[in-house]
């Protein structure tokens, strides 16, 4: 990249959540993420592509001005970018801009096709969106049409993890447990990812395998970590069967010591919140209604700020 600083294909897989930095497993990869990508001011100016990527670490690193600045930039640059109007939908997730989030995501998914690489995604935000406005008909609706295995094309990752995430959060919102679509992800997940090694997938996948009842598919997968964040397997795997099966205080007691270096997961903060309710949540089920709201508001404060992702009993 120094001989070559718009070789913007060579310096992509190093960009975003998901890449080389993203799924390094180092603590302080956000930082890191950051760092790669500012020295390249200069030399790519108002590209839209650029100006995404940076965005994205801002927002990552909670610098919300400019990267509300640099995202407006991409999209004016190119307003098709499904990537770019997904980066949008982080600044609004992260400042707790929920009405305004899922009216900008789905006016501008109208248009994009079901078989774009980020339709499954986009989708996934505008379920969580849905689910915690109160749109409970709209947030099944939007899982079933476009993130269960049965209906998204891929990519695997996004399926595996999306489907997951949004199962967990609902149930963490109130909503009945699914024991159906908690196997159909089981399945899914042994299908293409039943082996460890990607920390982002492994968190999701064992949390599918815990939530299906998969207790012995989910202690034959974490018996043997693989992988940069191998070290975190076995305690999120104990924590989600804790949690699976109402064991509160031990789900708290797993999880919570993972949040400090979660970034090591990969994934964006938006994602890993994932961790955050999951502990909030386990320790409102276990009656510690005060320690679950003082946790809460110091771990995600400026997404608080507007009450908060929506949990029982909170």
């Amino acid at each position: 990249m120094k001989d070559w600083p718009r070789d913007a294909m060579a310096l992509a897989p190093a960009t975003s959540v998901f890449g080389l930095i993203g799924f390094s497993g180092k603590v302080g990869r956000e930082v890191d993420q950051l760092a790669i990508l500012v020295p390249f001011e200069k030399h790519y100016g108002d590209d839209w592509w650029y100006r995404t990527q940076l965005a994205f670490a801002q927002i990552e690193l909670q610098m919300f001005d400019e990267g509300h600045r640099n995202i407006e930039a991409a999209l004016a640059g190119y307003p098709k970018s499904a990537h770019a109007a997904h980066i949008r939908g982080h600044l609004f997730y992260e400042l707790g801009e929920r009405e305004a989030g899922l009216a900008f995501l789905a006016d501008w998914m109208k248009t994009y096709p079901r078989d774009g690489l980020m339709h499954c995604h986009n989708s996934w935000h505008l379920a969580l969106w849905s689910l915690e406005t109160g749109r409970l008909a709209d947030a099944w609706r939007i899982y079933d049409e476009a993130l269960s295995p049965s209906a998204a094309w891929g990519p695997q990752i996004n399926v595996a993890t999306d489907c997951a995430a949004f199962l967990a959060r609902a149930e963490m919102a109130g909503e009945p447990r699914q024991p159906e679509r908690w196997r159909e992800l089981s399945d899914y997940a042994t299908k293409w990812f039943s082996r460890s090694g990607l920390g982002f997938v492994d968190m999701h996948t064992a949390l599918a395998y815990a939530m299906a009842g998969d207790g012995e598919v989910l202690a034959k997968f974490a018996e043997n970590p693989r992988g940069a964040t191998a070290d975190m397997l076995a305690p999120m795997a104990s924590g989600f069967a804790a949690f699976a099966r109402g064991d509160w205080n031990r789900a708290a007691a797993e999880i919570e010591p993972l949040l400090a270096t979660h970034e090591r997961l990969g994934g964006s903060r938006a994602q890993r919140d994932l961790l955050e309710y999951l502990v909030t949540s386990a320790m409102l089920q276990a009656g510690r209604t005060e320690e679950a709201r003082s946790f809460i508001a110091t771990r995600r404060p400026q997404n608080g700020k507007s009450g908060g992702f929506p949990l029982a009993g909170l």
